[in-house]
């Protein structure tokens, strides 16, 4: 995982960026401190987009494939937990064959077909694993300054530990100001609801909160898809009362004429 610190500045300023070296499967690297980052502009301007599909097997691919696809999560599960336990999620992964650094907003374009009508909420988050598949859990302050001697100490709230970055949308408020958008993140307009009907595809933009992640080869990324949050709750108090208003199933298709994708921004750091 990669942190990145951003502060306004004079356009012509050096920023320094730290690259941690929070990774559990490596312990004892350390962190990356210093590195020259001179780029006043947000996105990075030497940002490459990268396109991930929606597969079958639970794959993202880098190419479209045309045969359709349909995978369902049970949307109102309960209890709700947060505790990186929850079942009724589904997940898709990458697995990156070099290096690679992912620096920014991220979105999700996905066709969902709702088992009831009225609205539904759909929430993707972004894991990052090892190559046996094991997923990644940040703790935010060091262990030593928490006085635990390990990770399994450390509360799983979201002041306390990093999944990921996430993103949601409810269907109904997917209308977008242009106006107020940019290329690489949209601003809902509030203006209208749009309706959201039983058994129809519903073609969904999900924008996911910027990030670092820094990838080594074999290391994998993971989409996770569910009705629910899949970070960790803010406190303790509120695991298990997670409020959901989703109702029956949901399915994600692609494939065929499906442009379903994760869109990634990668920037070159580290050379």
């Amino acid at each position: 995982m990669v942190t990145v610190l951003f502060i306004e500045l004079p356009s012509d300023a050096l920023v320094l960026i730290d690259v941690q070296a929070c990774n559990p499967w490596n312990t004892g690297v350390p962190a990356l401190t210093g590195i020259p980052f001179r780029e006043p502009f947000w996105p990075h301007r030497e940002t490459i987009n990268k396109r991930l599909f929606l597969s079958a097997g639970g794959c993202l691919t880098e190419s479209q494939l045309l045969v359709l696809g349909k995978l369902t999560y049970q949307a109102d599960a309960s209890p709700i937990w947060q505790r990186d336990n929850d079942p009724r999620e589904i997940s898709f992964s990458f697995t990156f064959l070099e290096q690679t650094i992912i620096l920014g907003p991220l979105r999700a374009v996905l066709y969902v077909v709702p088992e009831h009508s009225g609205d539904m909420d759909v929430y993707v988050h972004l894991r990052k694993a090892d190559r046996a598949g094991n997923y990644l859990q940040h703790v935010n302050i060091p262990l030593a300054d928490l006085g635990v001697a390990s990770a399994g100490e450390v509360p799983l709230t979201n002041l306390m530990q990093y999944f990921g970055p996430h993103g949601v949308l409810r269907a109904s408020y997917r209308d977008v100001a242009d106006e107020l958008s940019t290329p690489h993140w949209r601003t809902l307009s509030h203006r209208k609801l749009l309706p959201v009907k039983a058994g129809e595809e519903t073609w969904l933009e999900i924008d996911i909160w910027p990030t670092g992640m820094l990838f080594e080869p074999g290391e994998k990324l993971i989409m996770k898809i569910s009705g629910h949050f899949m970070a960790p709750a803010e406190f303790e108090a509120l695991q298990e009362r997670f409020p959901g208003c989703n109702r029956g199933k949901h399915s994600v298709l692609w494939g065929r004429t499906f442009a379903i994708y994760l869109d990634i921004p990668t920037v070159k750091l580290l050379g």
